[in-house]
């Protein structure tokens, strides 16, 4: 979430009541609400409030106001998590133009604006474009945090995933794995981005073709899902689908399917048949009952 300061341009005071309902204030108590609503997975709830609030905003600040490209990076993102990639990408590249028009090169809300863009063009599977941007990012993060920075993890983390999509796992694997231990670091052992960043090591793994070694990340990364997310949680699958993945790398097809079933029975709960990442649990649900069919164990 974009955090409002009060030294951004266009700033006003905080903490203004008994104005009704168009005041800045109750914007950014909707964006608030929202957040928590994003934070829960509630996607259904929040986005007609991110949506209120931008409305407010716009009447009352204008389209060139940092209040207004932070909600609408948080709408970008609540349609990134319902697999809206063109829109995502659409809003993301809208608040990124905003805060370019408002702040110098090298300004932090620059970064997570260029960050959050990348994810939205790796979605869609624009690669090359998604990596220049993750470049950019952790090169201004490492220059406005260093290297022990929680953000730093981030950027190094978007810029390794990108890379392993890529195949490109002898320059993915240091970035990733330094991601996982400055997360493990700063978080310790049982935090959501810990899990993330285990899952990511997953992935290599099973790049490399290294089963066991993928299995082994992805138990991890489950055990701390189930430990620190909410069971109907959509997250909680990815993990899964990694299990599933690997078991088939190592020929245990009903492990595989079992794993698969439950992270597509949980996608299609949270997100619906037709989200993007529920397909792709339904593929790997088919593959492995293909396997199972065919005999393999």
């Amino acid at each position: 979430m974009f955090r409002r300061s009060l030294g951004t341009p266009g700033g006003h005071e905080a903490g203004a009541v008994g104005q009704g309902p168009e005041h800045v204030e109750v914007a950014w108590d909707m964006n608030s609400l929202a957040w928590c609503l994003h934070q829960q997975a509630k996607y259904d709830e929040a986005e007609p409030l991110y949506r209120q609030a931008i409305a407010l905003q716009r009447r009352l600040l204008g389209d060139r106001h940092p209040d207004v490209a932070g909600t609408l990076n948080n709408l970008a993102g609540v349609r990134w998590h319902r697999g809206d990639y063109a829109q995502s990408e659409a809003l993301w590249r809208e608040a990124l133009a905003t805060y370019r028009a408002l702040y110098p090169e090298g300004h932090v809300a620059l970064a997570r604006a260029e960050y959050n863009l990348a994810r939205s063009l790796r979605a869609s599977g624009k690669l090359r474009e998604a990596e220049a941007l993750y470049r950019s990012s952790l090169a201004q993060v490492r220059r406005l945090a260093g290297e022990r920075h929680p953000s730093y993890a981030t950027h190094l983390y978007g810029l390794g995933v990108v890379l392993c999509d890529q195949r490109r796992v002898a320059e993915a694997e240091p970035l990733l794995a330094g991601a996982l231990a400055l997360r493990q670091q700063i978080y310790g052992a049982n935090h959501p981005n810990v899990a993330m960043s285990l899952e990511s090591m997953g992935d290599l793994a099973l790049a490399k073709h290294e089963a066991v070694a993928a299995e082994r990340r992805f138990d991890q990364a489950r055990a701390i899902r189930e430990k620190r997310q909410a069971a109907g949680h959509p997250e909680r699958a990815i993990p899964l689908i990694g299990i599933a993945r690997a078991r088939l790398l190592r020929g245990d097809a009903a492990g595989a399917s079992q794993a698969a079933i439950e992270a597509d029975s949980l996608r299609r709960a949270a997100l619906g048949p037709e989200h993007p990442l529920s397909r792709e649990s339904g593929a790997v649900r088919r593959e492995a009952q293909v396997a199972v069919a065919a005999g393999g164990d």
